[in-house]
């Protein structure tokens, strides 16, 4: 299940201790670091109500709307993808078992580099624009899925077609 939020930056690193253990595999939430996340919400300068967490970034539900709904989320970069990949392919549990010291922390994750313009529009497309898909196919989520073999291959690209 997915919700469409707004997203801002971090503004500072925020520090999270271990120990790390094996999580579900193929989900953004309820992965290791995610739930490492869920155990230690003061460790954030701002509500954490829910965490999701992805190979490159982690993103962590600070407000609800009426219902109790996700309404907005602050974005934190991961520098842990490995964990990620290990915790999909189940690898991460052999790895706690046979390493306790390696995955207690300290795990840091960071503001988003923000992207600057460059090239002073030097490249500025030419002719019409072809039409961009009002949907959103977070195809991270669709990768861990398949990677802990949660979703068939063929079933993820018949979805991923279906929706483009």
């Amino acid at each position: 299940m997915f919700w469409e939020v707004k997203i801002s930056r971090a503004k500072r690193p925020v520090v999270l201790l271990g120990p790390l253990k094996q999580g579900r595999p193929g989900t953004s939430i309820g992965c290791g670091i995610s739930e490492l996340a869920r155990n230690q919400p003061d460790a954030f300068p701002h509500k954490a109500y829910l965490v999701s967490v992805i190979k490159t970034s982690m993103f962590v539900v600070d407000k609800l709307d009426h219902r109790g709904l996700p309404a907005h989320a602050v974005w934190y970069k991961n520098r842990y993808g490995w964990v990620v990949l290990a915790n999909d392919t189940k690898e991460l549990a052999t790895f706690c078992r046979e390493n306790p010291e390696a995955l207690k922390g300290p795990f840091t994750f960071t503001p988003p580099p923000v992207r600057t313009k460059g090239g002073g529009g030097k490249n500025k497309p030419r002719g019409p624009r072809e039409p961009v898909s009002p949907h959103i196919i977070p195809r991270g989520c669709l990768r861990r899925a398949r990677d802990a073999n949660l979703i068939d291959p063929v079933a993820m690209k018949q979805l991923t077609k279906a929706l483009a």
